[in-house]
């Protein structure tokens, strides 16, 4: 089997779609059924020997994949309607790299597919810019508007990540083309951390001995207001000995919770991160004495997986993909109450029985969810 990538999810900071990509990527090119693994990023073809030296030197905390031309993607966040043709022209470059090719297979991880004369696979990872396009950019959801259904309609298959987003464009789109849920995996670098790999990151960091985190790109749909007003709920004796670590990329639409932050950061209860290298998440995962994500709409949630495999009892949402990704090893609570939020960090602050119980759960649920079967499982829906 023959495997062309776009790699420009990539290019920037790792997010989840990046992080997704990446795991995959470095199981795709020692699979003995892949035959060649060719990427291509704003215009350059890379052989599966190029493609193997970028991932063996990949550090999302340092490197960046340089664009020939920078300038066009701040206009393309500027100037209305240049989206479309930023999509138009990188399209171009894309089809001149796929006359090239023969017997290959086009997957797409980021949503849109360029037209290429040939197989192609899209990862559709959810719906949220149909379901809230308020929590996102207005240019992002006008151009997934317009371009998702023509890709969907013209591709060979669609990857998801979670059942629930295969049922919601099922929903959303009919089932016309085949639809396969291949789980993002977790790193074995989360499993069985060292008590000196925490004191190193606590020291790095500069954290307390017991904090609560939330990890997540700063932005809407991620529901950080209202896990602040949890927080804030708490008895001030519990704030005191728990700080909340906040730790994510900037995102949009965060100007009203980026001036409250900078307040409650002088409280010494709020302790804000920024950006965390991917080397320092497991650790900064098992120092944890909680992990919340109570994000209000997710395709998957990888957070969930990666702080129960680091042995950190998780609180999550009790809706979208979440419930699917945590099953009975974490505590679900509804996202919108800052009460419930609050209750659950209570309980299980106060239960020791349960507090260990999750964290053996989590460790044993995550174990679902490894990279090389989700390798597996993307290949096996190119051969279907």
């Amino acid at each position: 089997m023959k495997i062309l990538v776009n790699l420009s999810v990539l290019a920037h900071d790792m997010s989840g779609i990046g992080r997704f990509t990446m795991g995959l990527l470095r199981e795709l090119i020692v699979m003995p059924d892949v035959e060649e693994l060719y990427g291509f990023y704003s215009g350059k073809l890379l052989t599966t020997d190029e493609v193997k030296t970028f991932l063996d030197s990949f550090h999302d905390e340092s490197r960046k994949m340089a664009s020939a031309a920078p300038w066009i993607k701040k206009v393309a966040s500027e100037v209305p309607g240049s989206r479309k043709l930023l999509y138009l022209y990188r399209s171009l470059r894309a089809q001149s790299i796929g006359k090239k090719l023969e017997g290959f297979i086009y997957w797409e991880p980021g949503f849109i597919a360029h037209p290429l004369n040939m197989p192609t696979y899209i990862t559709v990872h959810d719906l949220s810019h149909i379901d809230y396009p308020e929590f996102h950019p207005e240019g992002r959801v006008k151009n997934l508007s317009a371009l998702l259904p023509k890709s969907i309609q013209s591709c060979s298959g669609v990857i998801t990540v979670s059942d629930f987003s295969r049922n919601r464009i099922i929903k959303e789109f009919g089932e016309n083309k085949p639809i396969s849920v291949v789980y993002p995996g977790v790193d074995n670098s989360f499993f069985d951390i060292t008590g000196g790999q925490m004191l190193t990151v606590r020291a790095a960091l500069k954290l307390p001995r017991r904090y609560i985190l939330a990890v997540s790109t700063f932005e809407p749909r991620k529901n950080l207001a209202k896990l602040l007003d949890a927080f804030f709920k708490l008895p001030p004796y519990l704030r005191e000995q728990y700080p909340l670590v906040l730790a994510g990329c900037n995102g949009w639409k965060t100007g009203p919770l980026e001036d409250r932050i900078s307040e409650l950061e002088k409280t010494g209860h709020v302790i804000r991160l920024g950006f965390v290298p991917q080397s320092y998440l497991p650790a900064l995962y098992a120092a944890a004495t909680i992990n919340l994500y109570v994000s209000l709409y997710e395709g998957f949630g990888m957070p969930i997986a990666e702080a129960m495999a680091a042995g950190t009892p998780v609180i999550t949402s009790n809706r979208t993909s979440m419930p699917e990704v945590a099953g009975n090893a974490a505590m679900l609570v509804e996202p919108d109450s800052a009460n419930d939020i609050a209750r659950a960090i209570e309980s299980l602050l106060a239960d020791k029985v349960l507090y260990q119980k999750l964290g053996e759960r989590g460790r044993e649920r995550s174990r679902k969810y490894s990279w090389q079967a989700s390798a597996a499982a993307l290949v096996e829906s190119f051969r279907k």
